[in-house]
Parts: C-alpha cells; sequence; structure tokens
C-alpha cells in the first residue's frame, strides 16, 4: 500500500543488529526490506522488555570529532522497532548501559496480527483490534482479498498443491479451490514443497519459488515465517494493469510469484510493513518516517564554570 503524507525521513538504522540483518538480506534480494528513507523507528509497548534510547548507527555527516550520543536511558516494557516498507525489525534489549544480552533481534509476525487483529504487546499480551481491511497486492485500495480475508483459509492444508489445485478468490469475496489455472500459469511453475512448524500449527503446500527464498536467506524463516495459509491465485491490478499472480501467506510476510516479471523479480514481497504501520498508528501519524529523539543528560559543569563541549544530539522533528 502507498503512503501519503511524508514529513521527514530517517537517514540511520536503530542499532547495530538492525542494519546487518538489512544489509545482508538486501545483498542477496535487493528490495526485500525497503528503502531506509521511508523507515520508521519508535519505542512500542512490550511488557517485560526494555529498551534504551536510539543508537543510531549511521548518522548523517558530522563535523571532525563531533559524535551522536547514545544516553542509554532505560525504558521498561518497552522495545525498540523499526519499520521498513515490506517488515518490521524489533530488538527486546538495546541498553548499552547495562550487562546482559543485546542486540536481540525478531522480525515482527506482522501478518498473523492484521489478520486476525491481535497486537502483541506481550508474550502472553494482546489488544484486540479489528483485522486490517487492507488489499494484500497490487495497487492500493483495490477489492482483491485483504489481511482480513486471509483468516478464510486453513492452517493445515496439504491437499492444496498436489490432489487440487490452489484457493481463488471469487467474486462473493469467498475462497474456493480453482478448477482451472489462470492461461498466464504455466504447469511448471506450480510446485511445492512441505513445510510445517514444530509445534503442528502450520502444516502447508509452499510454492517452490517461495521455498528456495526462504532457503535463500541466512535467516529467512526468521524474516518470513512458517507458511500460515495454502497458496492461492490472486487476481490484482499493478499500475494499473490486471495482474494474474501465485500468492501464500506467511506468518511475517505476504509473498507473490508474478511470471510476467523478468524471472529475478518474480517473487515479490508486499509492503506489509507500511500496511502494518497504517492499520496500527494511522496514515497521518506523526511519527511516520521518522526516528523519537535520542535524549541525552544535561552535562555536568565543570570546575571552571563551563559545561563541556556537547555532542550532537538528533531529534525526530
Amino acid at each position: 500500500m502507498a503512503d501519503a503524507g511524508r514529513q521527514h525521513a530517517i537517514l540511520y538504522f536503530w542499532g547495530s543488529a538492525f542494519e546487518r540483518q538489512w544489509q545482508q538480506d538486501e545483498a542477496i534480494i535487493p528490495g526485500f526490506w525497503g528503502p531506509l528513507p521511508t523507515a520508521t523507528a519508535r519505542l512500542e509497548p512490550y511488557a517485560g522488555d526494555e529498551a534504551s534510547d536510539l543508537c543510531p548507527t549511521h548518522p548523517p555527516p558530522t563535523p571532525p570529532g563531533v559524535t551522536f550520543a547514545c544516553a542509554g536511558v532505560g525504558h521498561p516494557d518497552q522495545r525498540a522497532a523499526q519499520y521498513f516498507d515490506r517488515g518490521r525489525m524489533e530488538s527486546i534489549l538495546l541498553d548499552y548501559t547495562k550487562g546482559g544480552p543485546k542486540d536481540v533481534l525478531t522480525n515482527g509476525l506482522l501478518t498473523v496480527e492484521l489478520t486476525n487483529g491481535q497486537v502483541q504487546t506481550g508474550d502472553n499480551r494482546f489488544e484486540q483490534r479489528a483485522p486490517a481491511q487492507l488489499s494484500i497486492a497490487g495497487d492500493p485500495g483495490n477489492d482483491g482479498p485483504t489481511y482480513a480475508d486471509l483468516a478464510g483459509l486453513p492452517t493445515r492444508d496439504t491437499d492444496t498443491g498436489t490432489t487440487r489445485l490452489p484457493y481463488a478468490f471469487t467474486r462473493n469475496r469467498q475462497w474456493e479451490h480453482a478448477q482451472v489455472s489462470p492461461q498466464t500459469i504455466a504447469p511448471q511453475m506450480l510446485t511445492y514443497v512441505r513445510m510445517g512448524d514444530p509445534g503442528g500449527r502450520y502444516d502447508q503446500n509452499v510454492l517452490t519459488a517461495f521455498a528456495e527464498v526462504i532457503h535463500l536467506l541466512p535467516n529467512g524463516l526468521a524474516a518470513v515465517g512458517w507458511p500460515i495459509a495454502p497458496v492461492f491465485f490472486l487476481q490484482a491490478p499493478i499500475n494499473g494493469a490486471p495482474t494474474t499472480l501465485i500468492a501464500q501467506a506467511f506468518e511475517r510476510r505476504v509473498l507473490t510469484y508474478n511470471p510476467g516479471s523478468v524471472p529475478e523479480c518474480r517473487v515479490a514481497s508486499g509492503a506489509i510493513g507500511s500496511d502494518y504501520y497504517t492499520w496500527r498508528y494511522g496514515l497521518s501519524d506523526s511519527m511516520r518516517y521518522g526516528p523519537p529523539p535520542i535524549v541525552v543528560p544535561t552535562p555536568p559543569i565543570a570546575s571552571n564554570g563551563q559545561a563541556p563541549t556537547p555532542t550532537a544530539t538528533m531529534s525526530g522533528g
């Protein structure tokens, strides 16, 4: 979904773990996360976690000898999050002044939350909202399936892809197995790999092209998640042109396969990070495309009565 009302741009990552994953994944699959200037960094409530203030890894150019401050002020029951167009990175502890784990990185279960409407605010704490009525692929506002519609697909289905064709979304906004494949979908595109989580909640035949993306990335399963729905055919406008896609929902992303694209671009990840942010915070949220301020403690007064030379700071304005 396209974003509107950009106010400012963030030019750095929240912490080194975020930067490492972004650079690592983007080097293998360009555009997997999306550009840094459209990212949003913020603190979010999460019971039991603690985050520190922003510690930028790549601030804008500064004069020689000037550093950017990292206060290390703890924020109990919050976590650091950075939203990109196609996903969210989150850290359970980014406090550089205390012992213990640092840069413990996870990626948000965005598809799950958008589908069931439950915003997770702790390991066993959730805030119930209405599931997201945002289209999962194609141009913004099209009448194709939404994240909320994904709830109509089974979480365990090993028939699809073996004895039955993928699902299709009908004009009555229902899911039914397709009777025939769309003309643009060649039979050799419909090969599958079975995947299921260790707990047995999900069990699906995953499109081989999607499984290859997951295995191509060093932490692909952590970035994409387990498959929460079977493969389905999707009709969606892309830049106004009707387009047939193969799609599948995973815990953290929805992947699509466009047979009309050049081979290296056929598998794509939707703008789920942007969609989730819009659903949770609103399109005109004042923190969108920017970081929270860095809080720097007041410097002590030297014996000569003068404050030491301050370090540079950055705010989210």
